[in-house]
């Protein structure tokens, strides 16, 4: 970001018109807002006597403004004329900022008050309490007491056995709830107001221990995983709207925790969904509803045949960049993505990027390479013997982007979770090239090398206002979610029904803040 800022200011400060390209008056108008682009808000330091001022308790209001640096007119905006004039530039308006010095004073006193306040506050309690010192003696403590509360007890016994008492069943309820408070009164230790914190337990020491190290480091995080560059970047952008982690730490969590494989482990077949997290599974393709025969006279939906590109993997990475043509990376799918020709499926969210990986059968690549591929001269196989469905399939491959972007679909469906979050994302199936952008990558395969194609769909999560809507809600439920993601190619004409589930998958309780770090990503080359 700050290079290309970089770059427009210099191509801005370098193209400056001169005297003579000023005699336009459009020009002129121009230049003049770009002068006061410039002129406005020049940042100057404030003296660095603040610090010691604070140290000395003196007031800190009387700050000395430092000038700003001369700056030469041909300097700033490269006017040829400079030489007919020696005055320096005079700023429009001025902002301050604290200098170097007193922002490293800043940043270190925080650093103090997190250090005092982890010794002093971290387990103080809103109203602290303490127990009745031990020593205090009850009355029973004296055994000619106890002998005649005995001898008193043992006769008021002895009369109560030779009478019956009736008593009312509320009589009853009232006299026993009566007791019972005086019973917990009596003999439960009671807690009088004191200054005087408590000790924590062992647990909480324990964790303070853990604490302590992160905190040193300037992190406010409270638990010893951000030491994980991937936390921290999840940190940004997927925290909980009241500011709580997303992530409760156990009192018995190991200090060194792994993150999550690539690809994602596949669900075992006797898995428990709320227990065997952070995996992956192909969902049952007859548990999406798709366009029947007759849609086109009927509308009536039928349930889907299987997937027509099996599943391969999935992976979940965090970096801050989101990039496009994640194929590129070799890292992905266990470095096994060109073992195979494989569709992509890209989300480019906020915080990482989350990748579906599709088999494509071969029947199927003549299509592909006849739309991407300039030196592709076979002859196309005959679509008469293939379903409705698999030629939908062939016009999407052969289709342009426009013609994908009318029919690739999206049908979304959450198997397990909260019922907002049910309520939010819905069953309803969704054109995905009218509700965010996609772009698509291809890569020719390399069979020398032993490298297969991909194609690469790249959606872009941050586009779509109610996609953002729907990754809001779910954000912070992740790990309780089983969502399936069901995509399949629109039937449009009477022999591309019925329609057919292209490829799905099902996602079983993601969990983010494990996700590993994206590999490294090679340069793109123009």
């Amino acid at each position: 970001r700050k290079l290309r800022i970089d770059n427009a200011l210099h191509m801005m400060v370098t193209n400056f018109p001169s005297d003579e390209d000023r005699k336009s008056a459009l020009v002129s108008s121009l230049a003049s807002a770009v002068e006061t682009f410039f002129l406005t808000d020049h940042v100057v330091d404030e003296q660095d006597e603040v610090a010691s001022d604070r140290k000395k308790g003196g007031n800190p209001k009387h700050i000395r403004i430092q000038s700003a640096p001369v700056i030469a007119e041909r300097d700033v905006f490269g006017v040829e004329n400079h030489a007919q004039s020696s005055d320096n530039i005079v700023p429009i308006s001025k902002k301050k900022r604290m200098s170097v010095a007193v922002r490293n004073e800043r940043v270190q006193l925080l650093e103090d008050d997190r250090e005092e306040e982890l010794h002093s506050s971290t387990f103080k309690p809103s109203r602290p309490k303490k127990r009745i010192a031990a020593s205090k003696k009850s009355v029973f403590d004296n055994p000619l007491l106890k002998i005649v509360f005995f001898s008193g007890t043992t006769y008021i016994l002895h009369l109560a056995a030779s009478s019956a008492i009736t008593i009312q069943g509320d009589y009853a309820m009232l006299l026993f709830f009566t007791f019972f408070c005086v019973g917990k009164f009596v003999f439960h230790p009671q807690f009088e107001d004191s200054t005087t914190v408590t000790t924590p337990p062992p647990a909480i020491i324990n964790k303070l221990s853990k604490m302590k190290s992160s905190q040193k480091r300037g992190v406010s995080f409270h638990r010893n995983i951000v030491q994980n560059k991937s936390v921290a970047l999840i940190r940004k952008s997927m925290s909980i709207a009241n500011g709580t982690a997303l992530i409760d730490f156990d009192e018995d969590e190991d200090e060194d925790e792994g993150t999550l494989e690539s690809p994602l482990r596949y669900f075992p077949a006797n898995g428990d969904p709320l227990v065997d997290l952070n995996c992956y599974s192909e969902p049952d393709a007859e548990a999406f509803h798709v366009r029947g025969a007759n849609y086109l006279v009927d509308k009536k939906k039928v349930t889907s045949g299987p997937f027509i590109f099996p599943i391969r993997g999935v992976d979940l990475f965090l970096t801050d960049d989101c990039p496009e043509d994640i194929g590129r990376n070799s890292g992905i799918l266990g470095g096994a993505l060109r073992k195979k020709p494989t569709f992509i499926i890209n989300f480019r969210l906020p915080w990482g990027n989350f990748i579906c990986y599709f088999e494509i059968p071969s029947k199927f690549l003549p299509f592909l390479s006849k739309r991407y591929d300039p030196s592709f001269s076979g002859e196309l196989p005959s679509m008469d013997s293939m379903s409705g469905a698999e030629r939908a399939t062939c016009k999407y491959l052969m289709g342009d982007d426009e013609h994908k972007k009318q029919t690739f679909k999206f049908i979304p469906k959450v198997i397990i979770g909260p019922w907002i979050v049910k309520s939010i994302v819905g069953s309803t199936p969704a054109i995905m090239g009218n509700k965010l952008p996609i772009n698509y990558v291809y890569k020719p395969g390399e069979p020398s090398v032993g490298k297969a194609p991909y194609l690469e769909a790249d959606l872009d999560i941050v586009a779509s206002a109610a996609a953002r809507k729907i990754l809001a809600v779910c954000r912070s439920q992740t790990q309780s979610l089983t969502l399936d993601l069901g995509f399949t190619i629109q039937g449009t004409a009477e022999d591309e029904l019925p329609e057919q589930m292209l490829f799905g998958a099902r996602i079983h309780g993601l969990d983010p803040l494990h996700a590993p770090l994206l590999p490294h990503m090679p340069e793109i080359k123009n």
